[in-house]
C-alpha cells in the first residue's frame, strides 16, 4: 500500500463543461424530427411551460435567490436552520364533547393544535356543532391553551363563533391572552364564495378594524384575520390565481384597514393566510414559494421605509377538490404528497384532512392516520430537518421564478380594475376561475388527468352508498329567537356579551345580516370527482331498489392480444359507473358467446377483437344477438375508422374509445337503460 502515488483528481477535466447548446443537439438527435415542444413540454393549468430538463443557465439574473432562509423576502422560509412546522388536526365531530375528547387525543399523540371545523350550510352547522356558549366551554374544556395551537374554521360564521370563543374563554380558567391560534374570518371569501355579505364596504371595513382592535386588545397572540386562498383551488383555480387574487386581497384589506386608521404593523402580526395544496406536487412547492415573496413585495408597499417586512404565517391544508368517495383510503396517497408539497414548500402549520371527511364523520382511526401522516414526514422522512430543501434545485426555483411572475402580472390586472372587490364584482374572478376549472373537470370527464378508483381503475365490486353518511356532520340551527343589537363601536364584545346573556348562534347571524348587502358573482366549489360519483351511486341507488345493475357482457372473439386489452378497457370503463362486468376468456364461435350473453341477461354486450376483424364478426353476432336478447345494446370496443357506417348498419350502436367523454357517455347509459326513473332520489341526498 505504500508504494501506491497518490495524483489529484480534476473532474473538470476528466468531464469538461457541456454547453446548453450541445445539450439541446443531442436531445434533438434523439427526438430523430419529432417537435421538442409537443414531444417533451408539460404546459400547465397555470400555463407554464415545464422543460425536460433544467441547467445552471435556468438561475441566472435572479437574484432574490442570494438571499438565506430566514430573512426576506421569505420564499425560502422563516427559519434560517431546520424546516420545522406545526402538526395541526382537523376536528368535525359534531358533538362538542366529543370533539374535544377527539382533540385532547389529538394532542396526547402528536399534534401541536386543533383545528375545529363548524362551517354554515343551507341545512345547518357542518362539523362541530358550537352554536351556544355551553357547547363552546365543553368543546375547549381542559385543552393545554398556553402551549397548544386553536384554531377554528367556520367560514361565513366566524365572526360570531370568534365572539362565542371569546365568551367561553372569559368564563373559563384560560387567559385570553394567552390563547393562540387563529380563525378564519375573511368577509373578502365569505362575498367570493357566498356573492353577498352584509354591509357596505365601508362598514365591512369598520367591521373588520373594530374587531381586529378588540382582538389585539384581548387575545394579542391570536390571528383573527385570515386571508382565505382555499376555495380559489377548491373551485378548481390555478396556482397562479390563487397567489394572485390572494395578494389582491391583502391589498384590499390593507388598504381598507389603513384608511381606518389602523397601521399595516398593527395588522399584520394578526393575519395569516391559508392555502389548499393539491396533487400537482412541483407546482404546489412552487406555490407556497413564490407566495411568500409576492406577499412580501407587496408589503413593502404599505410599510415605512426602513421598516422591515414580517414574515407571514402560511396555513397550508390538504384540498378537498381531488378527493373521492369511492376508493376513499387513495386519498391518504394523494394526502401524504400534499402535506409533503406542504413541507418542502415552508409552510408554518399543515392540516391533513381526514380521508373519509366528504362522506362521513371522522372516527377515531381516520384522525389517526391523517395524524401520523405528518409525524412520518418528521420523525421518519425527517423533513423537518432541512431548511429550505427546495433550495437550488433548477426546477423548483425556475417554477418559483415562473409562477411568481404570472401571479404578478395577473394581480396587476386585477388592481388595474380597482382592486378584489371589483374583481369579484364585474365576474372577473368567477370568470377567471370558471375557465381554468372547466379545462380541469373536462380533463377528469375524458379521463385524461385520472382520479385513480374513479374515472380509471374502479374497485367494480366496492359499494359506496352504505357508508355515506353525510347527515352525521351536519347539525339543525337552534333557534331560541333572543334577538340583540350590535354596539357599533365594539362588535366582537357585543356579540359576545349576547352569548353570555343565552343568544345563540342564530341570533348573532340574524344580528349580522341586519344590513344592506355587498354582491358578487360567487364562485362554485365542488369536488371534482363528483360527476362520477353521482353517476355511481345511481347505479347503487337503482340496483337497490329493482334488486340488479346493468349487466355488461364482454363478447371477446378473435385475436387474443386485441381482445383481453379491449376487454380490460370495457371493464375500466363501464366499471367507473359500477355496472355489472360479465368477463370470459373468449369463445371460439358466435353461437357459444351469444349463448353465454343470454345466460348472462346482458343489458350490453361489448364486442371485443380487433378492427380488422369487427364487421364479419358483427355481420354474424347481431342479428343473433337481437334474437335472443331483444333490448340487448351492442357496442364496440374501439373506433375503426374505415368501418364505422358499416359496423352501424350491421346493428352497432355505439362505439367505447380513448377518445370518448366517459362522464357524458356513462350518464348517457344510465338514461337509455331507465335508471335515472328506477332510482330513489332520497338515497343519493344521505
Amino acid at each position: 500500500m505504500s508504494d501506491l502515488k497518490t495524483t489529484d483528481l480534476n473532474l473538470r477535466d476528466e468531464f469538461p463543461p457541456v454547453s446548453d447548446e450541445a445539450w439541446r443537439a443531442a436531445v434533438d438527435a434523439d427526438l430523430k424530427g419529432a417537435d421538442f415542444d409537443k414531444k417533451l413540454l408539460w404546459r400547465t393549468y397555470e400555463d407554464i411551460a415545464v422543460q425536460p430538463y433544467y441547467r445552471a443557465s435556468a438561475l441566472r439574473d435572479r437574484h432574490y435567490l442570494e438571499s438565506a432562509p430566514g430573512q426576506a423576502p421569505w420564499h425560502r422560509g422563516r427559519s434560517a436552520s431546520g424546516n420545522s412546522w406545526t402538526i395541526l388536526q382537523e376536528i368535525l365531530n359534531p358533538d362538542a364533547a366529543e370533539a374535544n375528547r377527539a382533540a385532547r387525543q389529538a394532542i396526547e399523540d402528536g399534534a401541536d393544535g386543533v383545528c375545529f371545523t363548524s362551517e354554515a350550510t343551507s341545512a345547518g352547522a357542518r362539523g362541530v356543532n358550537v352554536q351556544t356558549l355551553a357547547q363552546m366551554r365543553t368543546l375547549i374544556r381542559d385543552l393545554p391553551l398556553y402551549s397548544t395551537g386553536l384554531h377554528i374554521r367556520a367560514g361565513a360564521n366566524a365572526l360570531p363563533i370568534l365572539a362565542n370563543l371569546l365568551a367561553a374563554l372569559r368564563a373559563g380558567k384560560a387567559d385570553p391572552r394567552d390563547v393562540r391560534g387563529s380563525v378564519d374570518y375573511d368577509p373578502l371569501c365569505v362575498l367570493a364564495t357566498q356573492g353577498e355579505i352584509a354591509g357596505s364596504r365601508e362598514e365591512m371595513f369598520f367591521e373588520v378594524a373594530n374587531v381586529l382592535e378588540s382582538v389585539i386588545e384581548e387575545m394579542p397572540r391570536f390571528r383573527p384575520l385570515s386571508i382565505q386562498a382555499t376555495p380559489l383551488l377548491e373551485a378548481g383555480g390555478s396556482a397562479v390565481q390563487e397567489v394572485a387574487f390572494t395578494l389582491a386581497a391583502i391589498v384590499e384589506y390593507l388598504s381598507g384597514l389603513q384608511a381606518r386608521g389602523l397601521a399595516p404593523s398593527r395588522v399584520l402580526p394578526h393575519m395569516q393566510v391559508d392555502f389548499a395544496i393539491g396533487s400537482t406536487y412541483f407546482m404546489e412547492i412552487a406555490k407556497l414559494r413564490a407566495a411568500r415573496m409576492l406577499i412580501s413585495r407587496v408589503l413593502e408597499a404599505f410599510l415605512a421605509e426602513g421598516e422591515a417586512v414580517p414574515h407571514v404565517c402560511i396555513l397550508a391544508r390538504t384540498a378537498d377538490f381531488n378527493k373521492s368517495l369511492y376508493d376513499p383510503h387513495t386519498n391518504l396517497l394523494r394526502s401524504t404528497t400534499e402535506a409533503m408539497s406542504a413541507a418542502i414548500g415552508g409552510a408554518d402549520s399543515i392540516l391533513v384532512a381526514p380521508f373519509d371527511k366528504t362522506f362521513r364523520a371522522p372516527d377515531d382511526d381516520s384522525l389517526r392516520l391523517s395524524r401520523n401522516i405528518q409525524l412520518v414526514l418528521k420523525h421518519e422522512a425527517y423533513l423537518d430537518k432541512v431548511a429550505d430543501p427546495a433550495a437550488g434545485s433548477y426546477l423548483f426555483e425556475t417554477l418559483t421564478d415562473s409562477l411568481a411572475s404570472s401571479a404578478w402580472a395577473l394581480f396587476q390586472r386585477v388592481e388595474d380594475m380597482g382592486g378584489f372587490l371589483s374583481a369579484a364584482s364585474n365576474e372577473f374572478l368567477k370568470g377567471e376561475l370558471d375557465r381554468v376549472a372547466s379545462a380541469r373537470k373536462q380533463a377528469v370527464a375524458s379521463r385524461k388527468q385520472v382520479l385513480l378508483g374513479v374515472n380509471q381503475y374502479p374497485n367494480i365490486r366496492e359499494k359506496a352508498l352504505p357508508s355515506l353518511d353525510r347527515s352525521s356532520l351536519v347539525s339543525e340551527y337552534l333557534h331560541h329567537e333572543r334577538p340583540f343589537k350590535l354596539a357599533q363601536d365594539s362588535i366582537l364584545h357585543s356579540i359576545a356579551s349576547a352569548y353570555e346573556a343565552g343568544s345563540v348562534l342564530n341570533d348573532a347571524i340574524t344580528a349580522l345580516s341586519q344590513r344592506d348587502q355587498l354582491i358578487a358573482h360567487p364562485i362554485k366549489i365542488a369536488r371534482a370527482a363528483e360527476p362520477f360519483e353521482h353517476i355511481r351511486l345511481l347505479t347503487e341507488a337503482a340496483g337497490r331498489k329493482t334488486g340488479s345493475v346493468p349487466t355488461v357482457f364482454l363478447f371477446k372473439m378473435g385475436n387474443v392480444a386485441m381482445r383481453q386489452a379491449r376487454a380490460a378497457f370495457v371493464t375500466n370503463f363501464f366499471g367507473c359507473a359500477g355496472f355489472d362486468i360479465r368477463d370470459n376468456l373468449g369463445f371460439a364461435s358466435v353461437d357459444e358467446a351469444v349463448a353465454a350473453a343470454t345466460a348472462a341477461k346482458s343489458d350490453i354486450a361489448v364486442l371485443c377483437s380487433s378492427d380488422d376483424e369487427y364487421v364479419e364478426l358483427a355481420r354474424e353476432a347481431c342479428p343473433k344477438l337481437r334474437a335472443a336478447i331483444p333490448h340487448v345494446k351492442i357496442v364496440v370496443a374501439g373506433f375503426p375508422m374505415e368501418s364505422l357506417d358499416a359496423l352501424k348498419e350491421l346493428g352497432v350502436d355505439d362505439f367505447v374509445h380513448v377518445r370518448t367523454v366517459a362522464q357524458e357517455s356513462l350518464a348517457n347509459w344510465q338514461l337509455q337503460l331507465g335508471m335515472n326513473e328506477a332510482a330513489d332520489a332520497s338515497e343519493l341526498r344521505a
